[in-house]
This record gives C-alpha cells, sequence and structure tokens, in this order.
C-alpha cells in the first residue's frame, strides 16, 4: 500500500522547481536483502531522472519489530518525479518491490527555511549564540 499526504502548500509547487520526497518504507520480515536489491535498483533509475536518494535513515526497530528506513529524494521537477513513477524498468522491478516492501508513505514537498544559526530567519539574540 502507498498512501500520499500531500500538504496544501504542494498545490502551488510548479513543474520546473525541484521537489523533495520523504518517503517512509516498511520492510517486509526476512525479505531485507530484497529491500536492498530493490533499493540499488530503484537508485540506478533515478539517476536517469536527474534525482537522488540525499540520505536513509534506519529507525530504530518498534515493539513490533518492523524493520523501516526513510529515505529522503530530491527530484529537479515535479515532472522529473512523474517520469520516474511510470518509467518502464522501474515498473519491471513491482514484484521485487511488492515481496520486500509492506508499507510506502510519501511526503511530497519543496525546500523550506533552513533553521541554522546562521539563517537569516532567526531572531538576532538567537544568531549571536
Amino acid at each position: 500500500m502507498i498512501r500520499f499526504e500531500i500538504g496544501e502548500r504542494d498545490s502551488t509547487v510548479t513543474n520546473s522547481e525541484p521537489l523533495i520526497v520523504v518517503a517512509l518504507l516498511t520492510i517486509r520480515p526476512g525479505a531485507t536483502d530484497h529491500f536492498h536489491e530493490f533499493e540499488l535498483q530503484a537508485a540506478r533509475i533515478l539517476t536517469r531522472f536527474g534525482a537522488v536518494i540525499e540520505r536513509t535513515i534506519t529507525l530504530e526497530a518498534s515493539s513490533s519489530n518492523e524493520q523501516r528506513e526513510i529515505h529522503v529524494l530530491c527530484f529537479p521537477s515535479k515532472e522529473a518525479f512523474d517520469a520516474y513513477r511510470i518509467d518502464p524498468e522501474l515498473a519491471s522491478l513491482a514484484e521485487l518491490r511488492a515481496a520486500s516492501i509492506a508499507h510506502t508513505e510519501l511526503w511530497i514537498g519543496r525546500e523550506g527555511p533552513r533553521y541554522s544559526a546562521s539563517s537569516h530567519l532567526l531572531p538576532f539574540a538567537l544568531q549571536q549564540k
């Protein structure tokens, strides 16, 4: 199952601006090797669309021993994301994906403000610390 969580701000995302996709993936029990195989192949396909997996995060096992990963992907545009999703080679991996991923949640948006100490968005007093 794939569930999309798309906020109302996403309606302002144009086709030409970079798109950030955050994916929460629940790995089927005992399917870690198949999952890694799928992800390596999917990452290779991503590059054809100018996209990258910027970061993966392996979550600590929950009480149910679920294995989950968060992936942060960057696409150059919504068009690139849409083209990736219908790519025939990616579609050919559907069986491997289904065998290794039990659940997927996607959040789609765009780059937000930076909250670092040097950010111009922080109050002056906080920038001085």
